[in-house]
């Protein structure tokens, strides 16, 4: 005698597995049938042993049976989305009973997602495999069939698995609906409240209304909790009296007049430099009424030396120098109209307010802090004025054929300096 075994859950029994028990008493004489407790399918999990009788209905090929299966499986995805958006309604209603069924539902549901996943990928390849052996195979008329069969249920498989794959995240994401909830429950709980609905209903139900007085007796005298921000301290710690205000006042108003930048000591002692060199320049004009740029330059290196040459401020003011043919003190120091014209006005003017001896003083011998050397010290003397050539005018005239050495390898165009009142 042949006896045959099978087991299920048969929950809500339908013709499938009535289809199922005939097949299997078929293959023998003798039919055992074991039935699983509710129990035991929380323990393990409807969709897991679901998932684990699809497979064995895969690879015996009864693919409509395991249609069938996947139909239960989809139909228990949905009740357990289901449970899971009445949790998070219950959560709303009352926060701690619905953490407890939330708790429950990770512990009973939640807990057999990873391996409901890898079953799915299981029954995936099978039904792959099942396509592939049904598409080469020589089954005669019957392939047809059977590829429909395995179409269908490849298709419903899918569905199935994606509906799965929602309910997985939407369940994760209850989890931090979850906390939220809580936390806020927690916050209010330690913040006074009444429950004026609940202690009315007490009110009726007792058939005493001298207790109405505890409802109402708080609305007639508010009391209202005065409450200090602890954002105000930093705000008074920050804030400073009329007096400090008055203090720093007075601080500022005591800095030194002649206190300057870096910049405003480079922009003055450029200023210095070519304040310098025009002023010999109009000497040695006053002395001989003409002078070439060579014999310029042969009186700058008596006096400073050839490190003159070393310093940027020279070639500087031999540019700005070469952009007029003609100049006039008189009208110099009416109205500048060249960048050399004003910073000559200007570093005037602060000799004249004694501005410029702090430039003096800043300064060290043979060193001007801005291109080399080159400068001597006395060209910062305070008596340095044009007052001594007013009315004197000079042009230059440029010989573009005439190159003169500076230094040892610079040349420039030759100048002359021609002195005409």
């Amino acid at each position: 005698m042949i006896k045959v075994i099978t087991y299920g859950t048969y929950d809500h029994l339908h013709r499938g597995h009535v289809r199922l028990l005939e097949r299997a008493k078929a293959l023998g004489d003798y039919l055992i049938v074991g039935v699983t407790s509710d129990d035991f399918d929380k323990q393990r999990g409807k969709i897991n042993v679901q998932q684990l009788l699809l497979e064995k209905m895969i690879v015996g090929e009864n693919f409509r049976g395991g249609i069938e299966v996947v139909r239960r499986i989809n139909s228990e995805v949905n009740r357990l989305i289901r449970e899971k958006d009445e949790i998070v309604n219950l959560l709303s209603i009352d926060v701690f009973k619905g953490a407890e069924e939330y708790e429950n539902y990770m512990k009973t549901v939640g807990k057999w997602f990873a391996d409901e996943q890898k079953l799915f990928a299981k029954n995936k390849a099978l039904v792959d495999k099942a396509i592939t052996k049904a598409s080469y195979d020589n089954m005669g008329k019957g392939n047809m069939k059977a590829m429909e069969e395995i179409s269908q249920l490849e298709l419903e498989l899918k569905r199935t698995i994606i509906k799965h794959g929602s309910l997985i995240s939407s369940t994760m994401e209850l989890q931090n609906i979850s906390d939220n909830i809580i936390h806020k429950a927690k916050l209010q709980k330690l913040r006074p409240a009444f429950d004026f609905a609940r202690k009315l209903q007490s009110i009726i139900k007792d058939d005493r209304p001298d207790k109405m007085l505890t409802i109402l007796a708080p609305l007639f005298a508010p009391r209202i909790v005065k409450t200090f921000s602890m954002t105000s301290i930093d705000h008074m710690l920050t804030l400073k009296s009329e007096d400090n205000a008055k203090t720093t006042k007075v601080k500022k108003e005591q800095l030194d007049p002649n206190f300057r930048y870096e910049d405003e000591l480079l922009d003055e002692q450029i200023s210095a430099n070519f304040t310098k060199l025009f002023h010999e320049l109009l000497d040695q004009l006053s002395k001989w009424g003409h002078l070439s740029l060579k014999e310029f330059n042969g009186i700058l290196e008596v006096k400073f030396g050839k490190e003159i040459y070393d310093n940027k401020d020279y070639y500087s003011f031999l540019t700005h120098l070469a952009q007029k043919d003609r100049y006039s003190v008189d009208e110099i120091l009416k109205k500048p109209d060249t960048m050399l014209e004003g910073m000559l006005v200007d570093h005037i003017e602060r000799i004249k307010t004694g501005k410029g001896i702090a430039i003096l003083q800043n300064q060290t011998d043979g060193d001007m802090g801005h291109g080399g050397s080159g400068l001597s010290r006395e060209m910062y003397a305070p008596e340095l004025t044009l007052d001594a050539f007013r009315g004197m005018t000079f042009t230059l005239e440029f010989h573009p054929d005439e190159e003169i050495q500076i230094g040892e390898d610079m040349y420039v165009t030759g100048i002359q300096f021609n002195k005409t009142s």
